[in-house]
């Protein structure tokens, strides 16, 4: 469906495709515009009537599809991120929960333990703290 456009629906630009019924942007003049430019608004929005040039109709047209196209990757985003807090959650418990096993396979498998040099304290690797 053809977006319907409207001259001076705005102050600084000569015409526009109209984002909600033209009766909500009257009211919203008459209740929140200053008196003094409520004439002046209120006569000069109007309808296009005529055919706008192709270039901006496919322009505005092109930016409505990457705009939904852009909502719909952001709502894939979310997704996505909200699914990796809850993958990260699950596997910080896994982590936590495996803490016994890994501090007895560190002891079999890792080089330093073996030699008796590693100053791993089953929290970091540098028990004095360390320089950022």
């Amino acid at each position: 469906m053809a977006e319907i456009w409207d001259w001076h629906n705005h102050h600084e630009v000569i015409c526009e495709p109209r984002t909600g019924p033209i009766e909500e942007r009257l009211d919203y003049i008459r209740k929140h515009k200053p008196q003094s430019e409520r004439e002046t608004r209120l006569r000069l929005i109007a309808p296009v009537t005529v055919e706008l040039p192709a270039a901006l109709v496919k322009a505005r047209a092109a930016h409505n599809k990457a705009l939904a196209a852009s909502v719909t990757a952001l709502a894939a985003h979310d997704k996505a991120w909200a699914a990796s807090v809850t993958a990260l959650a699950a596997y910080d418990k896994a982590l936590a929960d495996a803490a016994p096993e890994l501090e007895r396979l560190h002891a079999l498998d890792c080089p330093a333990a073996l030699a008796g040099t590693c100053p791993w304290d089953g929290t970091t690797i540098f028990p004095g703290g360390h320089d950022v």
